[in-house]
Formats: C-alpha cells, structure tokens, sequence
C-alpha cells in the first residue's frame, strides 16, 4: 500500500476523480481513503498536513499536496496521463494557484456527493478507513 490517494468523500468533483484514476490504473496500485476517515487523519497528522483539504497523494512514505498530487499520479495512471508528470517542470507556486482556484470553486460548481457509487469487491477493497 504504498501509493495512498485521500480524497475529500462529500465532493462530487474529487469522487469522480477518484473514479477516473480507478479506469486508468492498469495495475491497480491505488489506494484511496476520505480524508475525513479515521486513516485519512491519522496520515495527515503524520504527515503534518493537518488542515490540508485538498486531494493528498502518498507514494513511498512522502506526501504530495494539491497540483502535486495530481501531477504525481498521472504519472502512474495507463495511456497518455503519464505526459502530464512533465508538467511539474512549471513553478509550483504558479501550478498550485491554478489548482487552487478550482479548489476553491469545486463545491460550489460540482456540488456534494448525493449518491455512493458501488464498486466491484476487487475495487472495494482498494478503499481504506
């Protein structure tokens, strides 16, 4: 369980991201849990992110935050994705305030999650808490 993928579970826009990792993860090496779960804050509280409430992605023991941790798993993701990994060449600073300008807008445009989509077991189990 090396590559961790904590998700905010009430908004719609990060559960459909975790979706679309979940097609494109060829080998399944991602595992996900809400942010707000019991593992969620005990790695964040590990981590020292406490009161990050962006997507977090943990990979060998290192915690990648907001544009980060998107860049970092598109890296591991079947297809093309893997091209996007060439954008951390960008400034951080600069990647991160994009990143955070949808943050910030997500709810409002995606709205909550209504309904909990129901995976196979074999994906089931690939969700932690």
């Amino acid at each position: 369980m090396e590559k961790i993928v904590l998700f905010d579970g009430d908004c719609a826009f990060c559960n459909e991201a975790v979706h679309f990792i979940i097609k494109r993860d060829k080998y399944a090496r991602f595992y996900f849990a809400p942010l707000n779960s019991s593992l969620g804050v005990k790695l964040r509280r590990r981590h020292k992110v406490i009161n990050e409430h962006s997507l977090l992605f943990i990979e060998n023991n290192k915690i990648h935050t907001k544009s980060s941790a998107v860049l970092h798993i598109n890296k591991y993701l079947h297809g093309l994705w893997k091209v996007f990994f060439l954008f951390t060449i960008i400034p951080k600073r600069l990647r991160d305030s994009m990143y955070q300008y949808v943050a910030n807008r997500r709810l409002k445009w995606f709205g909550k999650q209504k309904v909990c989509r129901i995976y196979p077991t074999h994906i089931q189990k690939r969700f932690l808490t």
